[in-house]
């Protein structure tokens, strides 16, 4: 393995460099300002750094170029910790030889880098939120409370969503407490506008400046607004399994906790009562687990054991899914008697009707024992479905979904309550199923970055942008269908116009346009071909 002299020996014999250098840690502070001091020194008018990922540090690396007085788009990242070291740690002589590679296909690329230049566009400083649940309560006042009005749209008549029908959670908090402070607070809020019997039906703009249509039972009415968060929650899956909605000794979980929160007296003469789990959750229809089921089981078995001790409760489950400190309560439902009984999919309980008895059959996969139980009362724990206006909104957006429906974030570790398209994010129960704790917290993440883009009175459009050759363009659509940002438009001159301010960079158009009409900025052909040139001529040499 060649020492570090020789490694940076090897880079100063490339084609167009004229200083190399090493450093400890090249992302330090102390790094970036000689790195400022060398352009200057050597008068550098392009800059190749040998180091970590372009999506966490390039912009370091550039702003250490403006500092110098340089385009900080005549810079290129090459990173060979990620494409190289990590990947070929057992290896490290070919690893190096590798890294020299991958330098000299930088090196290529940056001798046909071109200076861009970004442009802004004022900000609208008004958010949009979707949805009157927890969480776009939630979202909406932590936006408000920072000084931007809030247009708030709900489809129902009345805030709160879902939560309005849970009477406590399992600690023994009660959200109905909590949702009628918080509906008082942005009902009266004088920077949020709430509009309810309502939904977005028109929508088009760009991160900062979006322009939409809100329908009511009033008609239509414009806004404009800079941020959208998608706070458009769940709802509670209605089973048809088990004889739900055939016999009203047959309900939720929702429901048997209500029943005993409203009339503490009927529950003192329930003898036996059943619960089957995974009602409508992690089977092919629907593979996702709803989370919130078994605890939801754990604590209306602890309120029925608190008002009628003797009463037996048995639980048929998959698994247990208690998370975090739930599983306290978990074990507490356990030592006051509440029996479990694990079952398999392929063995699923069955519920029958005999003599008007209900009766509940099902293999115990602990002992392998069939048993035959006869509840008073059977309960279901049906799990959480994407809300209906998830799909329209989806489309009116164009926003990614899961397999399931539910809507799918940027990235679940770097950017877990954003999407793809820029301006956008996401709350609450419309990601997945989760606690009341949870989509609370998830809102006002949601708020406090959707706020990043709202305190700001312009905005910087992306410089390395696509652009549209009109001599060559056929006005095909092509780029106007495939874009995921819907940016392309076809203009008066009959030729496709891409905005910059609406371009995120991705690619797509470039790539689909038969007459090679359009270019990405940072990304030409001549750059991408360098590159490769480079690679193939070193690949001759190791050869």
């Amino acid at each position: 393995m060649p020492g570090l002299s020789i490694f940076l020996g090897h880079v100063k014999k490339f084609p167009n460099v004229v200083f190399s250098t090493s450093f400890l840690f090249s992302c330090a502070s102390e790094t970036l300002q000689s790195i400022v001091e060398l352009i200057r020194e050597h008068r550098l008018n392009r800059v190749v750094v040998a180091a970590c990922s372009p999506k966490t540090h390039e912009p370091l690396f550039q702003s250490a170029l403006v500092a110098a007085g340089l385009n900080p788009y005549l810079f290129e990242l090459v990173s060979i910790r990620d494409q190289c070291s990590w990947v070929h740690g057992n290896e490290p002589a070919k690893a190096t030889l590798k890294s020299i590679n991958l330098i000299r296909a930088g090196v290529a690329r940056a001798v046909r880098l071109e200076p861009l230049t970004e442009s802004a566009y004022e900000i609208i400083r008004e958010g949009l939120v979707i949805g009157g649940g927890t969480a776009g309560i939630t979202a909406a006042l932590t936006i408000a409370d920072q000084g931007f009005h809030v247009h708030l749209v709900e489809r129902d008549n009345r805030l709160g969503g879902q939560a309005l029908k849970l009477t406590e959670t399992v600690e023994g908090d009660s959200p109905e407490v909590l949702l009628r402070h918080m509906i008082e607070r942005v009902t009266h809020h004088p920077r949020i506008s709430v509009y309810l019997q309502s939904r977005l039906v028109g929508h088009k703009g760009h991160a900062g400046a979006f322009e939409g249509l809100v329908e009511s039972v009033h008609g239509t009415k414009p806004i404009r607004y800079g941020i959208v968060v998608a706070a458009t929650g769940a709802q509670p899956y209605e089973p048809d399994e088990y004889l739900y909605g055939k016999d009203p000794r047959v309900m939720t979980q929702v429901e048997f906790a209500r029943k005993l929160a409203d009339d503490p007296s009927w529950a003192q003469g329930i003898r036996r009562v059943g619960m089957v789990q995974c009602v409508g959750s992690r089977n092919e229809i629907f593979p996702a687990c709803s989370r919130v089921c078994c605890s939801a089981a754990v604590k209306n078995s602890l309120t029925l054991k608190q008002i009628n001790p003797d009463s037996q409760v048995v639980v048929l489950y998959r698994d247990v899914r208690t998370f975090g400190f739930k599983e306290l309560y978990y074990l507490e439902a356990r030592r006051k008697g509440v029996l479990f009984f694990r079952y398999i999919p392929e063995e699923a309980p069955e519920v029958f009707k005999k003599d008007d008895r209900l009766v509940v059959d099902f293999t115990d996969r602990s002992s392998h024992e069939a048993f035959r139980f006869e509840p008073d009362i059977l309960v279901l724990s049906s799990g959480m479905r994407p809300h209906r206006g998830a799909e329209e909104l989806a489309r009116l957006l164009k926003l990614p979904r899961t397999e399931e429906g539910f809507f799918l974030e940027a990235h679940v570790k770097l950017r877990p309550v954003e999407f793809d398209s820029q301006g956008i994010f996401l709350a609450g129960t419309a990601h997945s199923p989760r606690f009341l704790s949870e989509s609370i917290t998830m809102a006002k993440s949601a708020g406090q970055q959707a706020v990043k883009i709202l305190c700001r009175e312009k905005m910087q459009t992306l410089a390395a942008v696509a652009e549209v050759d009109p001599e060559k363009c056929t006005a095909c659509l092509a780029c106007v269908r495939e874009c995921p940002f819907r940016v392309p438009i076809i203009n008066e001159e009959g030729v496709s116009e891409i905005s910059p301010t609406g371009c995120r960079g991705c690619g797509v158009c470039t790539a689909v346009c038969p007459r090679r009409a359009i270019s990405l900025k940072h990304s030409k052909d001549e750059q991408i071909n360098a590159k490769i040139d480079a690679l193939l001529e070193s690949h001759d040499l190791a050869a």
